[in-house]
């Protein structure tokens, strides 16, 4: 999906998801019902990713580990495992429910947000409020509410998180916390934005300073937290925005990751 400011331009890619979903094959229809949840959810915040519509279409389909998550899920059932998947700041679920229709064990699906708005515009976007087959949670991961998954957990997902928070030291312990509930040789995959060099940078675009961790000291953090075989994916974030520290310009990606926990 591409996508204006003001209106969401609908690939065939994301209206199969929705006609297979929820039965939406009419783009002009759901473009006027993406807009009224754009409404709905930007009256909750306004982040960028809500403004230029990220959340009607599957991000993390194009990330270079998606299926590889897929099979994987699929291999643990037919093993007699329990492949609990848990999506970390899950926002309208969307992600969860392209795993879904893709084959991923439908009981094992978990979505977490810190806020029920995220959630039940979800259940108003696919039209499932009785029907969805995916469990959602409200809660933070920075306290002990998700406790009952410790080491349950064999793949979590963190999509657009970790460039939230604005410091290091909130990068290292959100990676404390997801290790907790995640078993040995399960995974830790997902995508945000990155710096080649960390800092606190100030964004002319909107006059705010913002954190951003570099490549370098992401890897380091997933390293000493007992993370291995890391893989990354980079592309050069491709938008007007450009950050500066200490009057020096510098390069912003958007970065993919896995790695397995020991």
């Amino acid at each position: 999906m591409t996508q204006e400011q003001d209106r969401p331009m609908i690939d065939d890619l994301t209206l199969d998801l929705y006609h297979t979903y929820c039965g939406m094959n009419d783009r002009q229809e759901l473009e006027r019902h993406l807009m009224s949840i754009k409404k709905q959810l930007f009256a909750v915040s306004k982040y960028k990713c809500i403004q230029k519509y990220k959340f009607a279409f599957s991000r993390v389909y194009y990330r270079f580990f998606y299926n590889r998550i897929l099979k994987y899920g699929q291999e643990l059932v037919r093993m007699g495992q329990e492949p609990f998947l848990l999506d970390i700041g899950c926002c309208t679920g969307t992600d969860l429910r392209k795993l879904y229709i893709d084959g991923y064990p439908k009981s094992y699906l978990i979505g977490v947000d810190v806020d029920p708005a995220y959630i039940q515009c979800g259940f108003q976007l696919f039209k499932d409020m009785d029907t969805c087959p995916i469990k959602f949670i409200v809660a933070d991961l920075f306290t002990d509410e998700l406790c009952e998954y410790t080491k349950k957990i064999f793949v979590a997902h963190a999509g657009s998180i970790f460039h939230l928070f604005t410091s290091m030291e909130m990068n290292q312990e959100f990676v404390r916390r997801i290790k907790r509930l995640i078993k040995p040789g399960g995974i830790l995959a997902g995508g945000h934005v990155i710096s080649n060099r960390s800092g606190m940078y100030y964004r002319p675009s909107d006059k705010t300073f913002k954190f951003y961790i570099s490549i370098e000291d992401f890897k380091a953090i997933l390293e000493f937290e007992g993370f291995k075989e890391i893989e990354f994916e980079l592309t050069e974030k491709a938008d007007d925005e450009r950050v500066n520290m200490d009057g020096i310009e510098s390069t912003l990606y958007w970065i993919s990751f896995m790695a397995i926990l020991q």
